[in-house]
């Protein structure tokens, strides 16, 4: 039988993809069930000792914190650098900073006792130069071996100091802190400072905690010495210590008379000498997964059921979507936009209906880009066309010719032949220049020479010398730029800037190139131009002077600049009255061309 419809299709692969998975991969599914819950109380167990080390790190900042205190004491440092001239003063001086010590160790109630010893072995209080005492401190070798460590601070080993030998047998009631006592003038060592801390106290939270949470627990050094330990006293099972530091590793099983154990270990950030080792029976974990997994196989069979009902629903819900889709295409198809579809599902098919409607939405807005380009690209054209009409009709300004006429006649009459012949020459290479409708593009060197003939001419008209200054990088004289673009501007700067002043004037032409612009600037200390004028002057279509030579505008020239390289070569006008004119403009180097090329 041939199934045709694809809710039908989705419908049976569901169900018989479902069901053959739940029965192949049942009893795979048990097993893992089972070692992720093993897994699941193992995290526990590590997040239990993490809180555990945490609560034993704050008791160790306490003892390091009043130590700390203890040695920023300025009173007590005062009170040691004293000098000894006798037994009194060093009777005074040990009954001082004993006073300053016991009032620390008073004030907390986990502190035994703090002492002072210097590097001598000496203890700084009365009470202890006597025997028994002397006898107990002259034979505590936790202190000889942190001298002989060389560290900075450590702790002991559990000890009875300083009440006790250590040789006595019972349990040891402190621990004692060393730290290192340096001068804050020369950091040179003075002595040591003994902070002697109750065990009971300073591992008491420890000790509650371990108790609910674990069979054993312990604290070692890195050699492996037990420094507390917490252990159930009903228990008959002996576990090595240091057996479990050998295994190496932060957690696994170790099996003791045919039982399997779990432990942890997790090492303290503030002591890093210390770690914790947290034990319990491994049997223990599974307590409770037997009973949850027989409820497995009828959850199992109801599954199926529920799959059953599920596949009809997600198979009608996924397909209703996809006709939808398929019917807006077909819509598309007769050339008509369809109307966006509106998603009402959060996967897979709604990213699909999504893109689908980008995709119109990219088509349609793509479609109306075409048209504006097209439009853009007529109007570039028209004006395009309407910026070579205007260089038509402003070629030769006819007051030009017959100013520059009437200058060659007085020549003549006058005989000043040599100046005719330069007028002449100077005034035929402008109309070569201006009259070369084939050749839009002129190098730069042509147009500085187009810019010296216009000078010449008019030098012999007004009979004086203009001062014209070139700063022009060599490299720049063979690039090519659109015709009548920089002779205009000079032409504008001595007509409207340098003329007008009534004194003489200096233009400076600079071209200099940088790693991606060609950078030009026209600059005057002519008359200057209004500051409200100088928008007007960029924005209307404003002639040159009447006896100027092509009447072409700033306007024209900035518009022509931007028609031909980009917003980025647009005119920048700079003035000030009374000051002077700078006209500059920037040509992008990858739009430029060189007559070597």
């Amino acid at each position: 039988m041939r199934i045709k419809h694809l809710r039908n299709k989705y419908f049976l692969f569901i169900t018989v993809l479902t069901i053959g998975i739940i029965v192949i991969l049942g009893a795979i599914s048990i097993t893992i069930f089972s070692n992720a819950m093993l897994k699941e109380v193992k995290t526990i167990a590590d997040q239990k000792i993490q809180i555990i080390s945490s609560d034993l790190e704050d008791e160790l900042k306490n003892v390091f914190s009043l130590s700390e205190r203890v040695l920023n004491n300025q009173e007590l440092e005062r009170r040691l650098l004293l000098a000894e001239n006798n037994y009194e003063s060093m009777y005074e001086k040990m009954r001082a900073i004993s006073e300053i010590t016991r009032a620390y160790a008073y004030a907390d109630v986990g502190i035994n006792s703090i002492f002072f010893m210097d590097k001598d072995h000496q203890i700084y209080d009365p009470f202890y130069m006597i025997s028994p005492y002397k006898e107990i401190i002259d034979q505590y070798e936790a202190y000889q071996d942190f001298k002989a460590s060389g560290v900075y601070s450590s702790f002991s080993l559990p000890t009875n100091f300083p009440s006790k030998f250590d040789t006595e047998l019972g349990n040891k009631s402190t621990i004692t802190f060393f730290e290192m006592y340096l001068s804050r003038d020369d950091y040179q060592e003075i002595g040591t400072i003994l902070t002697n801390v109750k065990i009971d106290y300073l591992f008491m939270t420890f000790r509650n905690a371990c108790k609910t949470e674990f069979h054993s627990a312990y604290v070692v050094d890195s050699e492996g010495n037990v420094i507390y330990k917490v252990e159930d006293d009903n228990r008959d099972d002996v576990l090595s210590v240091n057996e479990i530091i050998r295994l190496g590793g932060q957690s696994g099983i170790l099996n003791i008379n045919d039982k399997d154990f779990y432990f942890i270990k997790k090492g303290l950030d503030s002591y890093s000498d210390w770690q914790i080792i947290g034990i319990m029976e491994y049997n223990h974990l599974k307590t409770g997964i037997n009973a949850i997994l027989k409820y497995y196989y009828v959850i199992g069979f109801l599954s199926v059921i529920v799959i059953i009902i599920a596949s009809f629903i997600f198979a009608k819900r996924i397909t209703k979507p996809i006709l939808l889709l398929k019917e807006s295409m077909d819509i598309l198809a007769t050339g008509e936009w369809p109307q966006p579809l509106v998603p009402t599902t959060h996967d897979e098919i709604r990213s699909l209906i999504e893109g689908y409607n980008n995709m119109l939405a990219e088509q349609q807005k793509l479609i109306e880009q075409i048209y504006l380009e097209q439009e853009d690209k007529k109007k570039k054209e028209v004006e395009t066309v309407e910026l070579k009409l205007d260089l038509l009709h402003s070629q030769i300004n006819p007051h030009f010719i017959h100013n520059t006429l009437h200058t060659m006649q007085y020549l003549l009459k006058i005989n000043k032949t040599e100046g005719l012949l330069e007028i002449l020459t100077s005034f035929n290479r402008l109309l070569r220049f201006n009259m070369s409708i084939d050749k839009t593009f002129i190098t730069l060197k042509e147009e500085k020479m187009c810019i010296d003939s216009y000078i010449k001419i008019l030098e012999y008209r007004y009979n004086k010398v203009f001062d014209i200054t070139y700063e022009l990088d060599e490299s720049c004289r063979h690039f090519m730029i659109p015709k009548l673009i920089l002779q205009p501007l000079v032409e504008n700067a001595i007509y409207h800037g340098i003329i007008p002043k009534k004194s003489d004037g200096k233009v400076i032409i600079a071209m200099a190139l940088d790693r991606t612009f060609l950078k030009i600037k026209i600059e005057d200390n002519g008359v200057g131009i209004e500051p409200n004028r100088i928008k007007d002057i960029l924005l209307n279509k404003e002639k040159g002077s009447s006896g100027s030579f092509n009447q072409i505008g700033i306007h024209n020239i900035d518009k022509r600049l931007r028609l031909i390289y980009g917003d980025e070569a647009r005119l920048k006008i700079i003035s000030a009255v009374g000051e002077g004119t700078v006209i500059s403009f920037c040509i992008p180097l990858n739009q430029l061309e060189s007559e070597q090329q």
